[in-house]
This record gives C-alpha cells, structure tokens and sequence, in this order.
C-alpha cells in the first residue's frame, strides 16, 4: 500500500462533507449546531455538537472501496426546573403544601366597604 502522497495535501474535510450522505450530514451539522447555539443563549449553560466518522472496508480481499458512516449527537442545555416546596406530614407520611405542625389561623373575609360607609377625618 505504502506511504500516501501527501505533497498536495488531502482534499478538504469540507469537501468529503458536503459529498457525505449526499449532503445530509452537513445539513443536518447546520441544524444541530443552530439548536445547541440558541440553547446556549437561552439557558447560558453549555452544549456539545459532536461528529462521529466511522470508516471501513467494503471488501476484506482488497480493493479501495469503503463505507464511511456518520453520527452525530448533541447535548442541549435546558433550563432548570422550578422546585416546589412541600412539608412532610408524618401523621399520613405525605407531601403536603401546607405545614401540618402549623396551626390554622381563623381568618375571616370581611365585607367590602362602600365609600359611602368611610368617614372623613
């Protein structure tokens, strides 16, 4: 097999990528890091765009063809989650939004005022 030619240098990444999966993957690499860069903005939290190539033989005699097969993945940051704070009640060993060693105060809803009913000073 020997030694590649290299004087020239190897074709552009570029080039093997917009001729991947007839241009698929490049496309779907221009999506993905749309997504992961507005999550980005959104959450200020970190995302990952990443590019698998696995290449291989299409023949194990010989030959020059290969398959080379793609994946790519993303990690997009989300937002967090609000928490909702709960009391545990150990009586029913429940949640509950209300703390049950709290006593209830007897409130009442009053009668609305008529501004006929205020006195002046």
């Amino acid at each position: 097999m020997g030694t590649p030619n290299l004087n020239n240098g190897p074709e552009p990444f570029t080039k093997w990528l917009h001729s991947q999966r007839n241009g698929a993957t490049h496309s779907e690499l221009t999506d993905a890091l749309a997504k992961v860069a507005l999550a980005v903005m959104e959450t200020g939290k970190a995302g990952e765009l990443t590019l698998k190539v696995r290449i291989s033989k299409a023949a194990r005699g010989g030959g020059h063809q290969m398959f080379v097969a793609d994946q790519i993945t993303t990690k997009i940051p989300e937002l967090d989650r609000e928490e909702t704070l709960f009391f545990f009640d150990e009586d029913s060993f429940s949640l509950s939004r209300s703390d049950p060693r709290q006593p209830e105060l007897p409130l009442q809803v009053l009668p609305r005022l008529q501004p006929s009913d205020l006195k002046e000073a």
